[in-house]
């Protein structure tokens, strides 16, 4: 056994920066990866892996669900993709509704409308991450939609949107 150190001797590696979303806003991703898995640390149930890209970069989410709770973000999800929310057979009741991988599976490739906005990272108190909140179908989001109105028009921006040859005039 040799005594180098093989840390040391390591090609050093960096993210791709360029390649993550990087800022809050609505995003139309592209689902690559899809994988059922289980939640790890204080959580409980099934959990869904998403590996998602837009133009802008990629962003992962861990989606935790269960009978009691966040049902709702999957069935979103599913609309979102336009295709059939999960049916009989496709989930196991006495699993917390533990979805099968081949339901899972016909979410790869579809593309979703996201949200992403920052929240409070619960492993570094103080930080705060990108996260994606909700998904939505990709129609309902554009591009001149402000980041802070969660996705719903501003009356300003409307406003001044409506003609860009007149000034805004106060009422």
């Amino acid at each position: 056994m040799s005594s180098e150190n093989p840390f040391e001797a390591a090609e050093r590696w960096e993210p791709f920066l360029e390649k993550y979303i990087s800022e809050e806003g609505n995003y139309v991703f592209e689902i690559l990866e899809a994988e059922g898995t289980s939640a790890k640390g204080g959580q409980q149930g099934p959990q869904i892996f998403l590996q998602l890209e837009a133009k802008e970069g990629r962003i992962r989410d861990w989606l935790n669900y269960n009978e009691g709770r966040s049902l709702g973000k999957v069935t979103s999800l599913y609309e979102s993709a336009g295709i059939p929310v999960p049916q009989a057979g496709e989930f196991d009741p006495s699993d917390h509704c533990r979805l099968t991988q081949a339901c899972i599976d016909r979410l790869v490739g579809r593309r979703v409308g996201a949200v992403v906005r920052k929240e409070d990272s619960y492993k570094t108190p103080g930080e705060t991450i990108l996260r994606v909140q909700g998904y939505v179908a990709p129609s309902r989001l554009t591009d001149d939609l402000p980041v802070d109105t969660r996705g719903l028009p501003d009356v300003s921006a409307v406003s001044s949107s409506a003609n860009p040859d007149e000034p805004d005039v106060p009422f």
